[in-house]
């Protein structure tokens, strides 16, 4: 609200339609949305757009979810490398396994040198692993670009894959539909650098993230979409679930509170909504399907060095002395073959007892064949089925729950369909019934993050259902103090819920700075063991001196009262700690504020309802001055005395002089800065650099794609015309020179094509494209203009037999008309008065007086004629020039052979046929009469109480002159305005013998209209 006494700038006209093309802007930009759920091997995703509700986003090859990689193809001719997504670059690897980056979320936010990195490196031991300049974290070199070109961060990497995803869910939103908004999934144990990491890609993509969610609530959300719980507003009990979610890269395990609430809604009603809340999650970061694969790929390397093939190998001198499974291990083709047999074989024992594996040419030519039991296979993975239950215990613990209170264990992800998995599972729990798919194992987590985006943005409306965030780890503030060496105040833990405030005071009152850390448990932290704080954010004041000196001077603030405070949140958006403000504070005493508001200031100031005593009711001989009324008034309402009732004025005087006083707290907003600690941001340079190569990258595919599409269209081209010249309908269109040049143009087309041409740009494909179809296109037309002809013709011919057919009625209509006999109408300008009956005729207006000097005349009426015979004379000489004109054409065109340019055009035709239906039609118009303006308002206007009145004492002079008429009805011209009652209706129709008749429809009732 703008301070008193100062009026609010006016508000411009730029500004509100700025707004307005803003909002309208944001609600296309909105119009769809998608959930990611980025896993680690393969990423899937669900759009939200008007039209389609929920739906899977396929990818070019028509799967429903899209293997997390991306590849780039060697240099051609200088330009770009090329890149494939998906399962096309999984192909890849065996090929180019220097240039295929799959599985990229393990590094997303962990340096180089963590355990982390490592593991990756040495399963693809072919890409070329670099630590980020300042940063510390994992890029690539690809050779695929050469040159002195910068690494590729990953972050960059997977900003790529999410490209794809977008172009895949743009191309199934249709043309002109841009999605850039999302919601993106991520486990709970993920770190505020992890986090960041994922948000950078995002940004990098050109995506708007909404918000990031962990896994489990995801999965809950899906499932409570087509669910209703009981309310606890009814005395419902809520419902408990456990998400067990495991997938390639790890186990999560997640406890899920659902229930109803009834609300307050809209005015006075109520509405009941569905609550999913987070109650405790727990995990195993290295516990998924790529461990139990990686168990099978040593497995396979074992009995294949046992080959005595194998053994007999000469290798190399840098290998000499190293174990010959190592050797095999570090090949890059080799691992990429073990590693995609390996997920076959664990894929199948899902289903079957035994299979058979089997790998060509696994190493330096040799062949790998062998036979593989489930039981085999579930033994050599017995540890890792002792760590299942582990990310259970720890969610139970962290939700300070036990076993009995989980209603249903929710299985998701690709793992989970390993039978030893669900059976150590059913162990766990202690009852197989509790452990359910209810959901879809691979993609309710994509559903959740989609309908979580879609209740995020105001275009689309959805089952209200609120959720709620933990923190997942512990997240506290160190700073130093005087004369200490730092301290540190626990502010969040991991089961705080994201969207709690906090407010930290701190004993600081000059300008200091402190830092916000995420407490990491034992294990957790990459590279480190124990527990560690980990800082993620470091805040530092800037104006907090000043502003304690400011209290003190203009407050009366004492220093020892002074507090300095912090508000800390954890975001809602993506659960990192953010500071909202700080403040400096103290409280004073000031004189008490009277109690009431404007309207008792009013009121006492006018003299209404104040207090006995405030003021004396002024006499009707009173001749006191305004202005000393005003002061009393103004005096009473200024003191805050409690008054007491008392005879003595002096007493009275004594409280309205006592003053009181009340504490009031003074406050100044302190500025601060925020810094990112640990992995520091990427600088601004480098980030825009980044962008411009995902730029030029994203030019280079698609005029690669343009230039394909378009060598497909001269391959086809020459296919299609080659077949076409042998066809005899095409033959007779064309002229034996065409024919001869189109034979040329193809054989010179095809030896260049695949010579010279293979290598040839997109300006050049485009121009010989362009050449080819010029020789086609005389030929095409011709035959399209034979082939559409004759039916424009007959067209064309009926609409003149037709025309003729109503000139004809036209002829006789107006024959007709002449042989009807004239007759007389006589009108009287006497008004014939009439004596109302009604008992409220004498409160009708005064009706003006007749003239009765306006003496009677006789008219000679003629019935009005439809139409008019130079209108049909325009009419049949149109008709008469198109059929000669038609006629000439269909000559000429039967001497001209099917080679030859044709003698008449269809679009000739179709002129002609617009030009007499437009000519008729006009000439109809001008032609029919029509009703007076004047008429149409009056039917339309609503009369008021009065006017009617007033009609009923004229009923009577109406209805003599309507008898007057009667009998010239027929004879009467087209105006209405004065033939009917003013609620009656003109309808206009043609009698039996062919002349114009008008009726009255009686005036509707209210209640019929």
């Amino acid at each position: 609200m703008a301070p008193l006494g100062r009026r609010r700038a006016p508000i411009s006209l730029f500004a509100v339609l700025l707004s307005v093309f803003l909002f309208v802007s944001t609600s296309s930009a909105a119009s769809a949305v998608i959930g990611i759920d980025l896993g680690t091997e393969y990423i899937k995703a669900v759009i939200v757009k008007s039209g389609i509700p929920l739906e899977i986003v396929p990818t070019k090859d028509s799967k429903r979810k899209e293997h997390a990689a991306v590849a780039f193809k060697p240099l051609q001719g200088g330009s770009l490398p090329e890149r494939v997504y998906g399962s096309e670059a999984i192909t890849l690897a065996a090929r180019f396994p220097s240039d295929v980056y799959p599985n990229l979320k393990p590094l997303l936010g962990i340096l180089v040198k963590d355990p982390g990195a490592d593991e990756y490196s040495t399963r693809y031991p072919s890409l070329s692993m670099l630590a980020s300049e300042d940063r510390g974290t994992v890029s690539f070199k690809s050779e695929a670009f050469g040159g002195d070109v910068e690494p590729l961060l990953v972050e960059e990497l997977l900003a790529m894959e999410l490209q794809n995803v977008m172009a895949n869910a743009g191309a199934l939103a249709g043309k002109g539909t841009y999605v850039w908004d999302a919601i993106i999934t991520v486990p709970p144990f993920y770190t505020m650098e992890e986090r960041r990491a994922v948000e950078l890609a995002a940004d990098l993509a050109g995506l708007r993230v909404l918000g990031l969610i962990s896994d489990g609530l995801a999965v809950g959300l899906n499932y409570a979409t087509a669910r209703v719980f009981p309310s606890i507003s009814d005395g419902g009990k809520p419902e408990t679930h456990l998400v067990y979610d495991m997938g390639a890269g790890s186990t999560k395990a997640t406890i899920l509170r659902f229930q109803g609430r009834t609300v307050k809604d809209v005015g006075k009603f109520n509405k009941t909504i569905q609550e999913v809340d987070v109650l405790g999650a727990g995990w195993d970061r290295s516990l998924g399907g790529d461990a139990l694969n990686a168990v099978l790929v040593d497995y396979f390397l074992g009995e294949f060095v046992q080959i005595p093939k194998v053994k007999k190998l000469d290798l190399p001198k840098e290998d000499q002395g190293v174990l010959l499974q190592e050797v095999v291990k570090r090949n890059g083709r080799a691992a990429a073959k073990l590693w995609k047999e390996a997920e076959r074989v664990r894929q199948v024992l899902s289903a079957n007892s035994e299979t058979m594996s089997s790998i060509e040419s696994l190493f330096e030519d040799i062949d790998f064949r062998l036979k593989i039991t489930r039981s085999k296979f579930e033994e050599l993975t017995s540890t890792y089925a002792e760590r299942l239950g582990g990310p259970i215990r720890r969610a139970l613990e962290a939700a300070k729950l036990t076993v009995s209170d989980i209603d249903s264990v929710i299985l998701h992800g690709g793992a989970v369909r390993t039978p030893f998995v669900q059976r150590q599972l059913e162990g766990v729990m202690g009852d197989a019934d509790k452990v359910r798919g209810n959901v879809n194992q691979d993609e309710a987590a994509a559903f959740g993050a989609a309908f979580k985006a879609a209740s995020l943005v105001p275009n689309f409306k959805v089952k209200e259902i609120r959720t709620s965030e933990t923190a997942g780890y512990s997240v506290s503030a160190h700073w130093a103090s005087d004369g200490e060496k730092g301290r540190a105040q626990t502010l969040f833990i991991p089961t705080s819920k994201t969207g709690t405030e906090k407010q930290v005071p701190f004993k600081r009152l000059e300008d200091f700075s402190f830092t916000l850390h995420q407490s990491l448990p034992e294990g957790e932290q990459p590279g480190k063991s124990g527990f560690e704080d980990s800082p993620v954010l470091k805040v530092q004041t800037q104006n907090l001196t000043e502003s304690v000196s400011l209290l003190e001077e203009n407050s009366g603030c004492v220093s020892s009262d002074i507090k300095t405070e912090f508000s800390i949140r954890l975001s809602v958006k993506d659960g990192q700690p953010e500071v909202l403000y700080g403040s400096v504070s103290c409280e004073v005493e000031v004189p008490a504020e009277k109690k009431g508001g404007v309207v008792d200031d009013v009121k006492e100031f006018f003299g209404f309802g104040s207090k006995k005593g405030d003021q004396e009711p002024l006499t009707p001989d009173s001749d006191s001055d305004p202005s000393s009324s005003i002061e009393q008034a103004s005096s009473a309402t200024s003191s805050s005395v409690a008054e007491a009732s008392s005879g003595s004025s002096d007493v009275e005087m004594d409280e309205k002089q006592a003053i009181t006083t009340t504490k009031k707290t003074e406050r100044v907003y302190l500025g601060f800065t925020t810094e990112v600690e640990g992995i520091p941001e990427i600088p601004k340079s480098q980030l825009k650099r980044i962008k411009s190569r995902l730029a030029d990258l994203d030019k280079s595919d698609s005029e690669r794609r343009l230039r394909e599409e378009t060598r497909n269209d001269i391959e086809a081209f020459m296919y299609k015309y080659r077949d076409l010249l042998q066809e005899k309908s095409f033959i007779e269109a064309s002229t034996q020179a065409e024919i001869d040049m189109l034979n040329g143009q193809i054989s010179l087309t095809d030896e260049w094509f695949n010579g010279a041409g293979a290598d040839a740009n997109l300006a050049a494909l485009k121009t010989r494209l362009g050449e080819l179809s010029a020789l086609v296109i005389p030929v095409n037309n011709r035959i399209e203009e034979a082939s559409k002809r004759p039916a424009k013709i007959r067209l064309l011919k009926d609409a003149l037999d037709q025309t003729k057919t109503l000139i004809q009625a036209m002829k006789e209509q107006i024959e007709k008309e002449t042989a009807t006999p004239i007759t007389p109408s006589t009108t009287s300008s006497e008004a014939t008065q009439s004596t109302s009956t009604d008992d409220f005729a004498d409160l009708d207006d005064e009706l003006p007086p007749s003239d009765a000097s306006i003496p009677a005349k006789t008219e000679q009426s003629e019935a009005p004629s439809l139409f008019s015979k130079e209108a049909i004379a325009r009419i049949e000489a149109l008709c008469e020039d198109t059929e000669r004109w038609l006629t000439i054409k269909i000559e000429q065109q039967g001497m001209r052979e099917a080679n030859h340019e044709p003698a008449v055009l269809v679009s000739e035709i179709e002129g002609k046929l617009k030009e007499l239906t437009k000519s008729l039609m006009d000439e109809m118009d001008v032609s029919l009469p029509t009703e007076s303006p004047s008429s149409s308002s009056k039917t339309k206007s609503k009369k008021s109480k009065s006017k009617s009145k007033k009609s009923k004492s004229t009923s009577a002079s109406r209805s003599s002159k309507s008898s007057k008429t009667k009998s010239a009805a027929k004879a009467t011209p087209a105006v209405v305005d004065d033939l009917f009652e003013d609620d009656d209706i003109p309808v206009i129709q043609l009698g039996d013998d062919g002349q114009i008749e008008y009726t009255k429809e009686p005036a509707k009732k209210h209640d019929e209209l």
